[in-house]
């Protein structure tokens, strides 16, 4: 997991997904690495990779606040504003003094007014 996080810090995703990828196949359990591979697809502009891994940490972990948000983050990429809506209230249940969680609603309800869903 530090190997993919030096690799996120120097913007290597592809590293930072290699790393990840060997660390699920060593240890597939853990909510935490689909995790951190979802932020990793997400700032590669992967929204759909992304939110199956965000959907694979919360399998395992149904109270992961970061899989929850990065689940919002990804539905709103692929711009499907409901079901982004309810992902991060789902996450203000569990964290209701997050910073960040609150604007998201916002611009995902904002998105879905001017927009629509996808």
């Amino acid at each position: 997991m530090r190997a993919s996080e030096r690799s996120v810090e120097g913007d290597d995703l592809l590293a930072a997904r290699g790393a990840l990828d060997e660390a699920l196949d060593i240890d597939a359990g853990h909510a935490e690495l689909f995790a951190r591979r979802a932020a990793v697809h997400l700032r590669a502009g992967r929204p759909e990779a992304g939110l199956s891994d965000a959907r694979d940490a919360l399998q395992r972990d149904a109270r992961h606040f970061a899989a929850r948000t990065l689940e919002g983050s990804a539905l709103r990429e692929l711009r499907r504003y409901d079901e982004a809506v309810d992902a991060f209230e789902a996450a203000l249940r569990l964290h209701p003094w997050a910073p960040g969680v609150v604007p998201n609603i916002f611009k995902a309800e904002r998105a879905r007014r001017i927009l629509g869903n996808a």
